[in-house]
């Protein structure tokens, strides 16, 4: 990857997409200008369009097709001994496979990654909030952390600029395009929505492409229920502030997909990162706030 510029990552799919949809979906990236791909499924382990097996031949597949970075990402949230024996088997699988990387998303993640000698990238749901939790996470092996979504700018960087003045070989990838990802819980939302216990949900969230909508009483679009996970209603889009963000010392973008047709979005917000001088960001219906240290339903 050219390390000059400003990469641009293809964060995983957060919905229940179908096998068609999801292999049509990375068929299409593996011919984007994205430099860094992301598979693998971090929301619920009951999904499974694609199993774990599948997941680990895709990126091999990627990885050696494409030329780009592949990171394997773990669930968010480990619940059960099955859920652990899975992670098991994607580190020891990563292990003899040096091409791919992991994405840990929970501590159990670091823990293994670190005793088999797998580097890994430190997802957002670790909670890095300063340098001396950094520290812990580059010592079993990351190398690269995506900040939480509710850090702002200066927060960041002064995490960044830490992280330089110790000689930490950690690099900065900021999700920068999408609905943010606020919280998990053990409650699938889904579920409930539809007035079913979680072991018998019958996959709704299958039913919709990017989650149900959640409005306040008097109608106002607030969140977005994804199975366990609860997401902003809205889209952030860092994109306009690139020029801004590299200077930071942030490596990479992050696009997280919303449907299987963000195609248009993804090339434009590619091109956009591309570009000396960024475009202006012309959407109109954004939650910003966060980088700038406002309320995160901020447009900016």
């Amino acid at each position: 990857m050219n390390t000059d510029r400003l990469q641009v990552a293809i964060g995983p799919v957060l919905y229940y997409w179908n096998r068609e949809q999801l292999l049509g979906f990375y068929a299409r990236a593996a011919e984007s200008d994205a430099d860094i791909l992301y598979v693998g499924e971090t929301v619920c382990s009951k999904r499974r369009a694609l199993r774990t097996d599948d997941w680990l031949a895709l990126a091999g597949d990627l990885a050696a097709g494409t030329g780009k970075q592949v990171v394997l990402s773990s669930l968010a949230l480990i619940e059960a001994e099955s859920e652990l024996g899975q992670l098991r088997r994607q580190v020891r699988a990563l292990a003899s496979h040096p091409g791919v990387l992991l994405e840990a998303n929970d501590l159990g993640a670091v823990q293994l990654a670190g005793e088999a000698g797998v580097p890994f990238v430190a997802g957002h749901t670790l909670n890095v909030y300063n340098v001396e939790t950094l520290a812990v996470l580059a010592a079993r092996g990351a190398i690269r952390w995506v900040p939480p979504v509710e850090l702002s700018r200066d927060a960041i960087t002064d995490v960044v600029d830490a992280a330089r003045a110790r000689c930490l070989a950690m690099s900065t990838e900021l999700l920068a395009w999408g609905r943010l990802p606020l919280a998990h819980s053990a409650r699938c939302f889904t579920a409930r929505a539809y007035d079913l216990p979680k072991d018998q949900c019958g996959f709704r969230c299958g039913d919709t492409v990017d989650g149900l909508m959640l409005a306040t009483r008097d109608g106002m679009p607030l969140f977005r229920i994804n199975g366990i996970q609860t997401q902003s209603e809205r889209h952030c889009n860092l994109f306009g502030e690139a020029a801004d963000i590299r200077r930071r010392g942030i490596a990479a973008l992050r696009i997280s997909p919303s449907t299987p047709d963000d195609w248009p979005t993804i090339d434009r917000l590619i091109a956009q990162a591309r570009t000396p001088a960024p475009l202006a960001v012309t959407d109109a219906d954004l939650c910003n706030g966060y980088w700038f240290g406002k309320a995160g339903m901020a447009p900016a």
